[in-house]
């Protein structure tokens, strides 16, 4: 996993390699990412904007609203320790594959912006 720190929030980039697997039944959701920024001073969510790149061929993407607990920020310092139990707003962006489909299918999603400058993740979902 990759973070960012600043003096204003931390921020969670994703994973550190550059594409993740994941497996599901056919007709089951997964979830691929989440995303969350928060300011470290006082714990309050900030914008989040993640552009879906390809949504795959043989599904459906979609993005819903989650609450994470920075769990990490005890590891880092007093002022990411504060935040430690609040629950922070999250985008979670989740994949459903198309009836009958089963197979392998790609799925790249960008986050912009003060989040990672522009770096695709990709996702390659097994539907058995």
């Amino acid at each position: 996993m990759i973070f960012l720190v600043t003096e204003l929030s931390l921020v969670y980039l994703g994973p550190a390699v550059a594409a993740e697997r994941r497996t599901v039944k056919s007709g089951q959701e997964v979830v691929l990412q989440a995303y969350y920024r928060y300011r470290r001073r006082d714990c309050k969510s900030m914008k989040v904007v993640v552009k879906i790149v390809k949504s795959g061929d043989h599904g459906r993407v979609r993005e819903g609203v989650g609450h994470h607990d920075p769990y990490y920020a005890k590891a880092t310092d007093a002022w990411g320790a504060r935040c430690t139990g609040i629950k922070i707003r999250s985008h979670v962006f989740y994949y459903r594959a198309k009836k009958g489909f089963r197979g392998t299918d790609h799925v790249i999603l960008r986050p912009v912006g003060f989040m990672a400058g522009g770096r695709n993740e990709h996702f390659y979902i097994t539907v058995e």
